[in-house]
């Protein structure tokens, strides 16, 4: 759903706004680490020039699975196909690490 989410933000507007406000994303990496962390995660890498947003090769295709069942019954309309999603999530990554 997020890929979807973050997509939708980029074809607004919004997300080349978000991506180009650093303090925004430094708001957002440290409200991750103090108020709701994920244990094993490495929040050193939150950075821009670091991040790294697509899922291991070894789950890629349970995400794919995993969109095309939020296709079927959750998302209304028009909505990209999976590799067509992974390159514009490729995209965001670049422009993420661009930011730096």
């Amino acid at each position: 759903r997020h890929f979807y989410d973050l997509d939708k933000m980029m074809q607004a507007g919004f997300g080349k706004k978000a991506i180009a406000d650093d303090n925004l994303f430094q708001t957002i990496v440290n409200h991750r680490k103090t108020v709701n962390p994920l244990r094993g995660l490495d929040y050193s890498n939150h950075e821009k020039g670091k991040l790294s947003i697509i899922p291991p090769d070894e789950v890629l295709s349970k995400w794919e699975q995993d969109y095309k069942t939020m296709q079927e019954h959750m998302i209304v309309g028009e909505s990209l196909n999976w590799s067509n999603l992974l390159d514009q999530i490729k995209k965001i990554q670049e422009l993420f690490n661009q930011q730096n």
